[in-house]
């Protein structure tokens, strides 16, 4: 029986805005949502922006200013890297509050205990474990006992240029709230710089290079990498 395939508008829903070519992709009708087009710098050293058609799920979310909507629309593309379920899923760089129940469950959970207090929030957390096994090796699914049950859900940042300190202190204060991280850059060099930095990091750290990795998300803006 054939994995019933999620509407086009859910994923709209859950990224909240994405790129044309996305939403193209994803098979979102032409009228459906808001479409706005803009000029914005790829990266934050890009010398020229790039025109695109952005589609919303709200005229909030297609208004967002520059540098926040690149951000949103990255994290759509990062999803999409993943081929991660929209029902598990929280685009937390468009939205101040979880939509999947597992997510909501989850925060109310730590939220009593008092354990999100000061934590950095990702761009957003991911809870289908057979998306991320591609990426991070721990959870793959073991022939004995099947796939891994995710207790915290893996933090997913798209990292334009946040400081080696910052990268740093995100992942001290990650380390004890998130099953694994999904490090996204622009660029080959971006990932240089920080899979140095995270292979500092992990010194000492047992067993967590197979749930904390860096990849390249690539040409966001248009797909064609």
């Amino acid at each position: 029986m054939a994995e019933e395939r999620p509407h086009p508008l859910v994923h709209l829903a859950c990224d909240g805005v994405m790129p044309r070519w996305l939403a193209e992709v994803y098979g979102v009708p032409r009228g459906a949502g808001h479409r706005r087009v803009v000029h914005l710098p790829p990266t934050p050293w890009s010398r020229r922006a790039v025109r695109l058609e952005v589609v919303g799920w709200s005229r909030g979310e297609v208004a967002l200013a520059p540098k926040a909507l690149r951000h949103a629309l990255a994290t759509a593309v990062a999803r999409y890297r993943l081929r991660a379920r929209p029902d598990l899923w929280d685009s937390l760089a468009v939205r101040s509050s979880r939509r999947s129940l597992r997510g909501r469950e989850w925060a109310r959970w730590l939220g009593r205990e008092g354990r999100l207090k000061g934590v950095p929030r990702p761009d957003a957390e991911v809870w289908d474990v057979e998306a991320l096994a591609p990426f991070l090796p721990r959870f793959t699914k073991r022939p004995d006992t099947g796939w891994p049950h995710l207790y915290s859900p893996v933090a997913v940042e798209v990292d334009m240029r946040l400081s080696p300190e910052a990268v740093w202190a995100r992942w001290e204060a990650w380390l004890s709230v998130y099953s694994g991280v999904l490090w996204f850059v622009p660029s080959e060099e971006r990932a240089r710089a920080v899979g140095s930095l995270l292979r500092r990091w992990l010194e000492g750290r047992e067993g967590l290079s197979d749930a904390w990795r860096v990849y390249v998300i690539g040409r966001w803006w248009d797909g064609q990498d």
